[in-house]
């Protein structure tokens, strides 16, 4: 393989070099900027596109080593007008101690918010996305 470039390789992958150091950048993002614990839920909402889907896949992996219990979850490019996908809310919703959202564009509405806005019992405010009420609420 020597001489070859990234686009000439099996599979077009990055070099090993930039892999090592997304994989670098992935495990200091999630020990020491999110301070992922062991056993943590962490859901990672990303598109298929090339580099967000490696930078979430890389995420993935040093939350998986770090002891947590990582969800990818992959949904086409939204734009901010389109809805994202009703799984991608469902997975939101179910609270995951740790959310990230490496999208292209947008994460895409909350369908669910649009018609009935969330509120949390003792938090002042209401949101139109579980992502912005998750967040807002101190969740």
């Amino acid at each position: 393989m020597s001489g070859q470039t990234a686009s000439q390789r099996p599979g077009g992958g990055p070099p090993r070099a930039a892999g090592a150091r997304l994989a670098e950048a992935a495990r200091v993002a999630i020990e020491k900027v999110m301070r992922v614990r062991r056993g943590e839920r962490v859901v990672i909402v990303t598109n298929p596109d090339h580099e967000v889907k490696a930078i979430s896949e890389a995420l993935y992996e040093a939350a998986r080593a770090r002891g947590a219990d990582p969800t990818l979850i992959v949904q086409p490019r939204r734009r901010s007008v389109d809805l994202a996908a009703d799984a991608v809310i469902h997975a939101l919703r179910s609270a995951p101690e740790v959310l990230i959202s490496i999208s292209a564009e947008k994460l895409g509405k909350d369908r669910f918010g649009l018609d009935r806005p969330y509120r949390f019992p003792g938090v002042a405010g209401k949101w139109t996305h579980i992502f912005d009420a998750l967040q807002g609420a101190g969740r």
